[in-house]
Protein backbone atom coordinates (compact mmCIF):
# COMPACT_ATOMS: atom_id res chain seq x y z
CA UNK A 1 0.00 0.00 0.00
CA UNK A 2 2.71 2.42 -0.32
CA UNK A 3 1.28 4.03 -3.15
CA UNK A 4 -1.33 5.18 -1.14
CA UNK A 5 -0.17 4.79 2.64
CA UNK A 6 -2.93 7.41 4.15
CA UNK A 7 -5.92 7.63 5.43
CA UNK A 8 -8.08 9.50 7.61
CA UNK A 9 -9.72 9.24 11.24
CA UNK A 10 -12.72 10.90 12.71
CA UNK A 11 -13.30 10.10 16.70
CA UNK A 12 -17.05 10.72 18.31
CA UNK A 13 -19.53 12.23 15.70
CA UNK A 14 -19.14 12.15 11.88
CA UNK A 15 -18.82 15.87 11.39
CA UNK A 16 -15.65 15.99 14.02
CA UNK A 17 -12.03 17.06 12.94
CA UNK A 18 -10.66 14.37 10.21
CA UNK A 19 -7.05 13.47 11.39
CA UNK A 20 -4.77 12.22 8.85
CA UNK A 21 -3.23 8.87 9.56
CA UNK A 22 -1.27 5.85 8.51
CA UNK A 23 -3.82 3.81 6.78
CA UNK A 24 -2.45 0.43 7.97
CA UNK A 25 -1.34 1.55 11.18
CA UNK A 26 -4.49 2.57 11.95
CA UNK A 27 -6.11 -0.08 10.73
CA UNK A 28 -3.98 -2.75 12.77
CA UNK A 29 -4.26 -0.81 15.85
CA UNK A 30 -8.50 -0.50 15.68
CA UNK A 31 -8.34 -4.42 14.75
CA UNK A 32 -5.84 -5.40 17.98
CA UNK A 33 -8.24 -2.83 20.04
CA UNK A 34 -5.02 -1.38 21.02
CA UNK A 35 -5.40 1.08 24.07
CA UNK A 36 -4.10 3.52 22.44
CA UNK A 37 -7.17 4.55 19.77
CA UNK A 38 -9.30 4.06 22.87
CA UNK A 39 -12.23 1.67 21.79
CA UNK A 40 -14.69 2.57 24.10
CA UNK A 41 -14.80 6.02 21.53
CA UNK A 42 -16.78 5.83 18.68
CA UNK A 43 -14.89 6.03 15.87
CA UNK A 44 -14.39 5.99 12.19
CA UNK A 45 -11.83 5.32 9.01
CA UNK A 46 -11.92 6.44 5.91
CA UNK A 47 -13.15 3.28 3.49
CA UNK A 48 -10.39 4.23 1.27
CA UNK A 49 -7.23 4.90 1.27
CA UNK A 50 -4.58 7.89 -0.81
CA UNK A 51 -1.38 9.36 -1.78
CA UNK A 52 0.29 12.17 -0.55
CA UNK A 53 -2.34 14.33 -2.64
CA UNK A 54 -5.11 13.85 -0.09
CA UNK A 55 -2.47 15.50 2.81
CA UNK A 56 -2.10 18.51 0.24
CA UNK A 57 -5.87 19.18 -0.05
CA UNK A 58 -6.36 19.03 3.61
CA UNK A 59 -3.53 21.19 4.17
CA UNK A 60 -5.06 23.64 1.38
CA UNK A 61 -8.79 23.67 1.84
CA UNK A 62 -8.89 22.88 5.86
CA UNK A 63 -11.13 19.90 4.73
CA UNK A 64 -11.56 16.59 3.00
CA UNK A 65 -14.54 17.98 0.73
CA UNK A 66 -14.42 17.90 -3.48
CA UNK A 67 -11.23 15.78 -2.94
CA UNK A 68 -10.79 15.08 -6.53
CA UNK A 69 -7.30 13.08 -6.47
CA UNK A 70 -6.55 9.32 -6.44
CA UNK A 71 -7.95 7.16 -4.26
CA UNK A 72 -6.50 3.78 -3.26
CA UNK A 73 -8.43 0.68 -2.50
CA UNK A 74 -6.99 -1.33 0.34
CA UNK A 75 -10.35 -3.65 0.19
CA UNK A 76 -13.85 -4.04 -1.50
CA UNK A 77 -16.52 -3.00 1.20
CA UNK A 78 -20.20 -4.21 1.32
CA UNK A 79 -22.75 -2.86 3.64
CA UNK A 80 -25.77 -4.32 4.43
CA UNK A 81 -27.86 -2.44 6.38
CA UNK A 82 -31.68 -3.49 7.65
CA UNK A 83 -34.33 -2.97 9.93
CA UNK A 84 -34.63 -6.66 10.20
CA UNK A 85 -31.74 -8.08 12.16
CA UNK A 86 -32.78 -11.28 10.80
CA UNK A 87 -32.43 -9.87 7.34
CA UNK A 88 -29.70 -8.61 7.90
CA UNK A 89 -27.84 -11.75 9.11
CA UNK A 90 -29.46 -13.67 6.31
CA UNK A 91 -28.21 -11.54 3.82
CA UNK A 92 -24.90 -11.38 5.41
CA UNK A 93 -24.66 -15.16 5.31
CA UNK A 94 -25.47 -15.30 1.76
CA UNK A 95 -23.03 -12.78 0.34
CA UNK A 96 -19.94 -13.25 2.77
CA UNK A 97 -19.99 -17.11 1.63
CA UNK A 98 -20.17 -16.44 -1.57
CA UNK A 99 -17.47 -14.23 -1.73
CA UNK A 100 -15.19 -17.00 -0.04
CA UNK A 101 -16.06 -19.52 -1.84
CA UNK A 102 -15.44 -16.75 -5.10
CA UNK A 103 -12.22 -15.56 -3.95
CA UNK A 104 -10.91 -17.76 -1.67
CA UNK A 105 -9.34 -15.49 0.65
CA UNK A 106 -9.55 -14.00 4.36
CA UNK A 107 -12.30 -11.64 4.18
CA UNK A 108 -13.12 -9.33 7.18
CA UNK A 109 -16.86 -9.89 8.30
CA UNK A 110 -18.16 -7.59 11.21
CA UNK A 111 -21.11 -6.62 13.04
CA UNK A 112 -21.36 -3.05 12.11
CA UNK A 113 -22.80 -1.92 16.37
CA UNK A 114 -25.71 -1.01 14.59
CA UNK A 115 -28.25 -2.65 11.88
CA UNK A 116 -26.03 -5.01 9.89
CA UNK A 117 -22.70 -6.14 8.48
CA UNK A 118 -19.66 -5.11 6.89
CA UNK A 119 -17.70 -7.09 4.36
CA UNK A 120 -14.42 -6.14 3.10
CA UNK A 121 -12.47 -8.30 1.14
CA UNK A 122 -8.93 -7.03 1.17
CA UNK A 123 -7.10 -6.15 -2.50
CA UNK A 124 -3.84 -6.61 -1.10
CA UNK A 125 -3.05 -2.80 -2.29
CA UNK A 126 -3.03 -4.74 -5.95
CA UNK A 127 -4.68 -1.66 -7.75
CA UNK A 128 -2.94 1.45 -8.18
CA UNK A 129 -4.38 4.75 -6.81
CA UNK A 130 -6.71 6.39 -9.72
CA UNK A 131 -9.33 9.60 -8.97
CA UNK A 132 -12.08 6.71 -10.10
CA UNK A 133 -10.98 3.73 -8.44
CA UNK A 134 -13.72 4.04 -5.74
CA UNK A 135 -16.70 4.15 -8.59
CA UNK A 136 -14.75 1.08 -9.57
CA UNK A 137 -15.21 -1.07 -5.87
CA UNK A 138 -19.00 0.30 -6.28
CA UNK A 139 -19.33 -1.28 -9.79
CA UNK A 140 -18.09 -4.29 -8.63
CA UNK A 141 -19.56 -4.60 -5.17
CA UNK A 142 -22.50 -3.91 -6.88
CA UNK A 143 -22.17 -6.43 -9.55
CA UNK A 144 -21.19 -9.47 -6.86
CA UNK A 145 -24.05 -8.32 -4.47
CA UNK A 146 -26.42 -8.59 -7.36
CA UNK A 147 -25.02 -12.12 -8.12
CA UNK A 148 -26.64 -13.21 -5.14
CA UNK A 149 -29.78 -11.19 -4.48
CA UNK A 150 -28.37 -9.16 -1.67
CA UNK A 151 -28.93 -5.29 -1.06
CA UNK A 152 -26.25 -3.25 -0.45
CA UNK A 153 -25.82 0.17 0.55
CA UNK A 154 -24.72 2.01 -2.41
CA UNK A 155 -24.08 5.22 -1.10
CA UNK A 156 -20.78 4.35 1.00
CA UNK A 157 -18.81 4.66 -2.36
CA UNK A 158 -18.06 8.32 -1.68
CA UNK A 159 -14.19 9.65 -2.68
CA UNK A 160 -13.74 10.21 1.44
CA UNK A 161 -16.55 8.00 2.68
CA UNK A 162 -16.12 6.87 6.65
CA UNK A 163 -15.86 3.61 7.25
CA UNK A 164 -16.68 2.49 11.13
CA UNK A 165 -13.71 1.53 12.58
CA UNK A 166 -13.41 -2.47 14.02
CA UNK A 167 -13.69 -2.91 17.73
CA UNK A 168 -14.83 0.93 18.08
CA UNK A 169 -18.16 1.44 19.50
CA UNK A 170 -21.33 2.35 18.17
CA UNK A 171 -22.32 5.90 19.91
CA UNK A 172 -26.23 5.17 20.01
CA UNK A 173 -26.52 1.20 20.41
CA UNK A 174 -23.74 1.38 22.98
CA UNK A 175 -22.39 -2.04 21.51
CA UNK A 176 -18.91 -2.61 19.43
CA UNK A 177 -18.61 -3.41 15.67
CA UNK A 178 -16.67 -6.73 15.89
CA UNK A 179 -15.57 -9.48 13.49
CA UNK A 180 -17.63 -12.43 13.48
CA UNK A 181 -16.02 -15.89 12.24
CA UNK A 182 -16.95 -17.35 8.92
CA UNK A 183 -18.22 -20.47 10.82
CA UNK A 184 -19.68 -18.50 13.79
CA UNK A 185 -21.96 -16.77 11.47
CA UNK A 186 -23.56 -19.57 10.12
CA UNK A 187 -25.19 -20.82 13.71
CA UNK A 188 -25.28 -17.01 15.57
CA UNK A 189 -28.97 -15.49 15.81
CA UNK A 190 -29.20 -11.95 15.97
CA UNK A 191 -29.35 -11.96 19.97
CA UNK A 192 -25.93 -13.52 19.85
CA UNK A 193 -24.65 -11.78 17.32
CA UNK A 194 -24.89 -8.99 19.91
CA UNK A 195 -23.92 -10.64 22.86
CA UNK A 196 -21.07 -10.80 21.04
CA UNK A 197 -20.33 -7.05 20.33
CA UNK A 198 -20.29 -6.56 24.28
CA UNK A 199 -16.65 -5.74 24.13
CA UNK A 200 -14.01 -6.05 21.37
CA UNK A 201 -12.60 -8.58 19.55
CA UNK A 202 -8.99 -8.47 18.56
CA UNK A 203 -8.06 -10.02 15.64
CA UNK A 204 -4.99 -10.02 13.16
CA UNK A 205 -6.28 -8.33 9.66
CA UNK A 206 -5.75 -9.98 6.46
CA UNK A 207 -2.01 -9.29 5.07
CA UNK A 208 -2.05 -10.99 1.78
CA UNK A 209 0.89 -11.09 -0.46
CA UNK A 210 -1.61 -10.95 -3.34
CA UNK A 211 -5.05 -10.57 -3.86
CA UNK A 212 -6.94 -13.16 -5.73
CA UNK A 213 -6.30 -13.54 -9.48
CA UNK A 214 -10.26 -13.75 -9.88
CA UNK A 215 -10.31 -10.67 -8.13
CA UNK A 216 -7.73 -8.87 -10.20
CA UNK A 217 -10.36 -10.38 -13.15
CA UNK A 218 -13.64 -8.90 -11.67
CA UNK A 219 -11.45 -5.45 -10.70
CA UNK A 220 -10.81 -5.00 -14.57
CA UNK A 221 -13.72 -5.55 -15.56
CA UNK A 222 -15.80 -2.82 -13.31
CA UNK A 223 -12.68 -0.89 -14.37
CA UNK A 224 -13.36 -0.88 -17.69
CA UNK A 225 -17.35 -0.78 -17.11
CA UNK A 226 -16.83 2.96 -15.77
CA UNK A 227 -14.33 3.88 -18.39
CA UNK A 228 -16.96 2.53 -21.10
CA UNK A 229 -19.84 4.86 -19.05
CA UNK A 230 -17.84 7.74 -19.09
CA UNK A 231 -16.81 7.83 -22.65
CA UNK A 232 -20.37 7.03 -23.81
CA UNK A 233 -21.57 10.00 -21.22
CA UNK A 234 -18.62 12.52 -23.07
CA UNK A 235 -19.88 11.49 -26.22
CA UNK A 236 -23.43 12.27 -25.58
CA UNK A 237 -22.49 15.55 -24.26
CA UNK A 238 -20.01 16.11 -27.69
CA UNK A 239 -22.81 14.93 -30.02
CA UNK A 240 -25.46 17.37 -27.66
CA UNK A 241 -28.86 17.21 -27.32
CA UNK A 242 -31.20 14.52 -28.06
CA UNK A 243 -34.44 13.02 -26.99
CA UNK A 244 -34.13 11.50 -23.45
CA UNK A 245 -37.77 10.36 -23.04
CA UNK A 246 -40.38 8.58 -25.23
CA UNK A 247 -43.16 10.38 -25.71
CA UNK A 248 -46.79 9.78 -23.46
CA UNK A 249 -48.47 8.79 -26.35
CA UNK A 250 -45.91 6.41 -26.93
CA UNK A 251 -45.20 5.45 -23.53
CA UNK A 252 -49.80 4.95 -22.69
CA UNK A 253 -49.18 2.40 -26.04
CA UNK A 254 -46.29 0.29 -25.23
CA UNK A 255 -47.77 0.29 -21.24
CA UNK A 256 -51.52 0.25 -21.50
CA UNK A 257 -52.66 -0.29 -25.48
CA UNK A 258 -56.45 -1.12 -24.05
CA UNK A 259 -56.30 2.83 -23.44
CA UNK A 260 -55.89 3.79 -26.69
CA UNK A 261 -59.15 5.05 -28.40
CA UNK A 262 -60.36 2.92 -31.39
CA UNK A 263 -60.39 5.80 -33.32
CA UNK A 264 -57.34 6.88 -32.57
CA UNK A 265 -55.29 3.41 -32.66
CA UNK A 266 -53.83 3.96 -36.14
CA UNK A 267 -52.54 7.13 -35.86
CA UNK A 268 -51.33 6.17 -32.08
CA UNK A 269 -49.26 3.20 -33.98
CA UNK A 270 -47.74 5.55 -36.65
CA UNK A 271 -46.97 8.08 -34.40
CA UNK A 272 -45.47 5.54 -31.66
CA UNK A 273 -43.09 4.29 -34.86
CA UNK A 274 -41.88 7.52 -35.74
CA UNK A 275 -41.19 8.51 -32.12
CA UNK A 276 -38.58 5.83 -31.65
CA UNK A 277 -37.05 5.43 -35.13
CA UNK A 278 -35.78 9.03 -33.90
CA UNK A 279 -33.69 8.15 -31.20
CA UNK A 280 -31.63 6.64 -34.00
CA UNK A 281 -29.21 4.53 -32.43
CA UNK A 282 -30.77 1.36 -30.06
CA UNK A 283 -28.44 2.18 -26.91
CA UNK A 284 -29.91 5.16 -27.23
CA UNK A 285 -33.90 3.87 -27.57
CA UNK A 286 -32.70 1.53 -24.91
CA UNK A 287 -32.08 4.49 -22.69
CA UNK A 288 -34.83 6.17 -23.47
CA UNK A 289 -37.47 3.31 -22.67
CA UNK A 290 -35.60 2.06 -19.26
CA UNK A 291 -35.05 5.91 -17.97
CA UNK A 292 -38.77 7.04 -16.51
CA UNK A 293 -39.11 3.17 -15.29
CA UNK A 294 -36.22 2.91 -13.94
CA UNK A 295 -36.27 6.83 -11.97
CA UNK A 296 -39.85 5.24 -10.54
CA UNK A 297 -37.63 2.69 -8.56
CA UNK A 298 -36.18 6.13 -6.64
CA UNK A 299 -32.82 5.91 -7.83
CA UNK A 300 -31.12 9.35 -8.34
CA UNK A 301 -31.19 10.36 -12.13
CA UNK A 302 -27.26 10.28 -12.17
CA UNK A 303 -27.35 6.80 -11.15
CA UNK A 304 -29.66 5.22 -13.38
CA UNK A 305 -27.90 6.49 -16.32
CA UNK A 306 -24.98 5.21 -15.17
CA UNK A 307 -26.69 1.87 -14.85
CA UNK A 308 -28.42 1.75 -17.90
CA UNK A 309 -25.24 2.49 -19.79
CA UNK A 310 -22.94 -0.03 -17.49
CA UNK A 311 -25.48 -2.69 -18.72
CA UNK A 312 -25.73 -1.98 -22.18
CA UNK A 313 -22.22 -1.80 -22.22
CA UNK A 314 -22.21 -5.60 -20.60
CA UNK A 315 -24.86 -6.57 -22.99
CA UNK A 316 -23.43 -5.70 -26.23
CA UNK A 317 -19.80 -7.33 -24.61
CA UNK A 318 -21.69 -10.73 -23.79
CA UNK A 319 -23.52 -10.46 -27.39
CA UNK A 320 -19.98 -10.26 -28.41
CA UNK A 321 -18.66 -13.37 -27.04
CA UNK A 322 -21.90 -15.45 -27.91
CA UNK A 323 -21.16 -14.18 -31.24
CA UNK A 324 -17.63 -15.78 -31.33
Amino acid sequence: MTTAPIGFRVVGATANRREVVSYAKATRLYAHADPAVQPALPAFLSAFAYPAALRDHIDATGSTRDYAGPVGVPAVNFDIDRDDPAAALADARRLSHYLADRYRCDLVVAFSGGKGFHLSVPTAGAFPPTPDAHRTAKALAERLAGEVGVAIDTGVYDAVRLWRAVNSRHGRTGVYKVRIDLDDLLYLDPAGVRRLAAAPIPFDPPDPAAPPPRLVADWSEAARQVHTADQARRERQVAGPRPARINPTTRLLLTDPVAIEVGERHKVIFSAAADLAGFGTVDDLVAALLTDPALDTGLPPGEVERQIWCGLDHGRRRGERGAG
